[in-house]
């Protein structure tokens, strides 16, 4: 073949190329240079945040299978770092230099920030470009309006995920929340507060949301194992800082020892145990669905509004560490990061094998059944046989008793370990005689009725009966019998179980005595709180008339008739008073000034006032407990206990005869306190003060304590003496008890608390008369009358007195006359303000001031329990005039 010159060869190439190139060039002068379209990706955040990037990925996945349909442009905001207008107008500038050449067909927008950015700046820079948004939890609907707009509103599952940690955990009783304090942070804290108000019932909810990363470590170490977390978001601390949330997950982890939940899957793998999740590559890939719809030609105003999706995800390592079961997880729950399982990986060949020996095992079982199927029965005999023997023999407290029941005597035919502890007889020597010789006469002949009821098929004896023990002793015990039939149903003996009821009788009776003792106890408090409530009422009433009689008195001629009946008003108002603080004292509300007091050192000092009282046909003996322990008490109530007691010995006393007043200390062990309900174990002083008069019945030791019940004539006693002595005992937290027969006498013994601590010595209280002042003296009263009396008396002494109706008005009255005011006399219940209250306000003006407390009323703020709180001077009505002026004397002299 010729060989062509080189020369043709390239002319011919030339011409050629010129040829296909004329066309091409023509075409593409007519088209775009590139004919796919342009999709904006713009994220809120930055790259490399784990949101975001998934919510790429899915994006990118759904656009993969055509790359010539589209490209996908990603622009990233950054917000997370700088959000002001400066940033975010110099980013649009950006974006529009950027995209000035470009044709946009559409924008996706994920979260907030980029959704807004694009409704803010949109149109200037892609003006009508239809927009996606999605992973957006701040939509309204009236963003939708004039606006091509689609997209996905966020779907969050904080309810439900904590419902599922709650179901997990079932112990958990505290749930804390962390969040962080930006927007979105504070968004997702408004959102838990709506979605977890229902479960505040079930557990305390704890939000914690202005920490820094070394705060937080501190918080979670401390958690309790009842403790479960609930992480929102935290990807700025306290201080500003931005970090990424992984990290500072895994920087709470080492830290925290309780199973952690949230709603995001990028914590997935870095210490949550997991949840309902929101997955940004589920999400990202539905949005990139819209845009394809949107690009095919679809208008974006049209398109529904879809919501987020999530799906159940967990971490594997989590639920182990934790110890929960995948079983107890939702259905189609997503597992990450599980650890090799030879059984998953090989569980066919498993079970295969597992099915072959099966059979084979089966086929060897087979084989020996009819074979080891008697040797069973036999064994299982023997067992049974060994395991009634053991029952029989080895029941303690349980007797079993076989007798013959076939001849015309029933006999004792087997006698258990049991039945020879309970009746007394070896078994040698009953085995053979008749059942009767156990039971009662009149029992004994019940038993034939007993023999044919179970011959008929029915129940034998099963109750309660009384039985005779050997030494003839008669005891309860409860008995049933049941028959015992051969192979061919014939009744053959009968097996009778008794069990000894003594003790559970005895316990029956006990508890019947402390059911009383209970009943007597609720009762007598119910009368005291009714003998309180009278009480109280009266002592303003009393304190108007002791003090404008002593007044009227002062004021009449000695010895005239009006000095005479005022004179007898001022002794019924004495009696009265007493009257009042013997109710008081029976309530259990009269006000108590604790000491550590010496019971030998009280009956001592009161030996010579005890022996006026009770006469001189009555001896009186003291016999005093040696290194007798020290008691918690008001002395002056203990010389009252004393003195009732006694008068209460001296009136049952007729012909003469003897008081013993003893001492002692005493332990209250398990066994006392048992059988008085009022006890509690522990180191007691007993006081007990013993008569030999004419003693008491029950029915009036039942009653002694009720306020008015007394047993003398009328006009000789008001029945409060002993009513008094119980309510004072019990309010010193100690109890009293009384043992009396009629004709033997009566002793009466009180229980107080012992202490470990000296006693303190009594100081004498001086006598002389009580000067007057010139100091200022601000009284509040809210009683009308008792205000202007005791005004009246002050002023009477020289006292300048600044008065006030009630708290509030104190306070204006203090608030004038702060530096003038020496000491304040307070009412301590008043309307409005109470005097403690008001004594709280003064000190905040003058921390120096002095304060005087006057109540009628026991159930007021001075005291805790009835006992006066320490430092605070208190004035009980209704009081005399003396009584006054030497209290306001003795404060303002404290100072």
């Amino acid at each position: 073949m010729a060989t062509i010159h080189p020369r043709i060869q390239r002319a011919v190439l030339l011409w050629a190329l010129f040829l296909f190139a004329v066309p091409a060039m023509a075409a593409t002068a007519d088209e775009p240079s590139d004919p796919r379209k342009c999709v904006l990706v713009l994220h809120s955040y930055h790259h490399g945040f784990s949101w975001s990037d998934s919510i790429s990925r899915g994006i990118s996945e759904v656009f993969a299978d055509e790359p010539q349909f589209a490209e996908l442009r990603f622009e990233f905001m950054d917000t997370r770092h700088v959000t002001n207008d400066a940033y975010l107008d110099a980013f649009a500038d950006m974006l529009q230099i950027k995209y000035a050449a470009q044709c946009l067909d559409v924008v996706i927008c994920a979260d907030d920030h980029a959704l807004q950015f694009m409704l803010d700046r949109g149109e200037s820079l892609a003006p009508g470009v239809p927009i996606v948004f999605c992973s957006v939890s701040g939509f309204r609907p009236d963003m939708r309006d004039g606006r091509r707009l689609t997209g996905l509103r966020e779907s969050i599952a904080m309810g439900e995920t904590l419902e599922l940690a709650l179901r997990l955990h079932p112990d958990t009783r505290e749930v804390v929340v962390i969040t962080d304090e930006s927007r979105t942070g504070q968004a997702l804290r408004e959102r838990a507060e709506v979605e977890f108000a229902s479960l505040t019932d079930r557990v305390s909810v704890r939000y914690v949301d202005d920490k820094t990363v070394a705060e937080l470590q501190d918080i979670v170490a401390e958690f309790s194992e009842r403790t479960l977390v609930f992480l929102l978001i935290f990807g700025r601390d306290s201080q500003g800082r931005v970090f990424s949330h992984e990290q500072n997950l895994e920087r709470l982890a080492p830290y925290c020892s309780v199973p952690v939940y949230s709603v995001w899957d990028f914590y997935l793998g870095h210490g949550i145990v997991g949840g309902k999740l929101a997955d940004g590559v589920l999400e990202g890939a539905m949005a990139a669905r819209l845009a394809r719809r949107i690009l095919a030609g679809e208008n974006a105003a049209d398109i529904p509004l879809g919501k987020s999706p999530l799906r159940y995800m967990f971490d594997w390592r989590q639920l182990d560490r934790f110890g929960l079961a995948e079983a107890a997880l939702p259905p189609d729950s997503v597992l990450e990061h599980r650890s090799f399982s030879f059984y998953r990986t090989y569980r066919a060949l498993i079970w295969s094998t597992l099915a072959v020996f099966m059979i084979l095992v089966g086929l060897i079982v087979a084989l020996f059944v009819s074979i080891s199927r008697r040797r069973r029965v036999e064994l299982e005999v023997r067992r049974s046989e060994r395991r009634l023997r053991a029952v029989f023999e080895g029941a303690s407290k349980v007797a079993f008793i076989i007798a013959d029941v076939v001849g015309p005597v029933y006999t004792i035919q087997e006698f258990s370990p049991g039945a020879e502890k309970i009746f007394g007889y070896s078994r040698d020597e009953i085995l053979g005689d008749a059942v009767a010789r156990l039971h009662l006469a009149e029992d004994a002949v019940r038993l034939a009725d007993v023999l044919r009821r179970m011959q008929h098929g029915r129940k034998g004896l099963a109750g309660e009966l009384t039985m005779v023990r050997q030494d003839g002793s008669h005891f309860p015990a409860w008995i049933a019998t049941h028959p015992l039939y051969d192979e061919h149903g014939r009744l053959y003996a009968a097996l009778g179980v008794i069990i000894d009821i003594t003790d559970r009788r005895r316990a029956e009776e006990a508890r019947e005595i402390l059911e009383d003792q209970l009943r007597h106890s609720q009762r007598i408090e119910a009368v005291g709180q009714l003998a309180g409530g009278v009480a109280h009422d009266f002592n303003n009433l009393l304190q108007a008339i002791l003090g404008y009689g002593e007044l009227a008195e002062a004021e009449t001629e000695p010895g005239s008739r009006v000095s005479d009946c005022i004179g007898e008003v001022l002794k019924a108002s004495e009696r009265a008073k007493v009257l009042v603080s013997q109710l008081l004292a029976f309530s259990r509300q009269q006000v108590l000034e604790m000491n550590n007091v010496d019971l030998n050192e009280s009956v001592s000092e009161m030996m010579m006032m005890l022996r006026r009282v009770i006469g001189a046909h009555i001896e009186l003996e003291v016999v005093p407990g040696r290194d007798l322990g020290t008691v918690r008490a008001d002395r002056g109530q203990i010389g009252q206990i004393l003195t009732n007691l006694c008068i209460n010995a001296r009136d049952a006393i007729t012909d003469g005869g003897a008081i013993t007043i003893e001492t002692a200390n005493v332990q209250l062990d398990e066994e006392f306190c048992a059988n008085h309900a009022e006890a509690r174990p522990g180191p007691y002083v007993r006081l007990s003060v013993a008569d030999d008069g004419s003693g008491m019945d029950d029915v009036t030791i039942s009653r002694i304590f009720e306020p008015f019940f007394t047993t003398k004539d009328v006009g000789k006693g008001t029945g409060l003496g002993l009513a008094t002595v119980y309510g004072l005992v019990r309010q010193h937290g100690g109890l009293i008890r009384v043992a009396s027969e009629v004709g033997e006498g009566s002793t009466f013994e009180i229980y107080l608390p012992r202490i470990e601590r000296d006693s303190v010595g009594v100081v004498d209280d001086a006598t002389e008369s009580v000067p007057g002042g010139t100091e200022v003296i601000l009284l509040a009263e809210d009683d009308d009358m008792v205000r202007r009396l005791s005004k009246t008396m002050l002023e009477g002494v020289g006292y300048t007195v600044l008065v006030a109706a009630d708290g509030v008005e104190a306070l204006a009255v203090f608030a004038k006359h702060a530096a003038q005011v020496d000491l304040a006399v307070l009412d301590v219940v008043m309307p409005g303000l109470g005097g403690d209250a008001v004594f709280e306000r003064m000190r905040e003006v003058n921390p120096d001031v002095r304060v005087l407390f006057s109540s009628g009323y026991a159930m007021d703020g001075i005291h805790t329990d009835f006992v006066l709180d320490e430092g605070l001077d208190l004035l009980q009505k209704p009081y005399r005039h003396h009584d006054l002026l030497l209290k306001v004397r003795e404060v303002l002299d404290q100072g």
